[in-house]
């Protein structure tokens, strides 16, 4: 299932569609927050002044889809990576496979 949506949320991604990406987000059975991951707060930035709009979401996705192999390949179990990005609206508002 998440193979078969993976390949819509990346063609929604590239059409820099965000509310089209939110409708093919990857399956793992459970919700999630950023309290469930292993780094937490890793990589916190003040933003300053930048607004974050629905552009600012859009770059950090495709920021992590830019690098996404590299991430894989740095995972010691791939088949059960998600990588996931935040929202205007949530958190963890776009999840998808590897």
């Amino acid at each position: 299932m998440n193979r078969y949506n993976v390949k819509y949320f990346m063609q929604a991604i590239a059409d820099k569609d965000l509310k089209s990406a939110s409708l093919w987000q990857a399956n793992i059975g459970r919700n999630l927050s950023l309290g469930d991951f292993v780094l937490v707060n890793c990589a916190r930035a003040d933003l300053g002044k930048t607004k974050a709009t629905s552009t600012f979401y859009l770059a950090m996705i495709e920021a992590l889809v830019a690098v996404q192999s590299e991430v894989v390949a740095l995972s010691p179990n791939p088949e059960r990576l998600v990588l996931a990005s935040s929202g205007p609206n949530d958190e963890v508002a776009y999840v998808w496979s590897a």
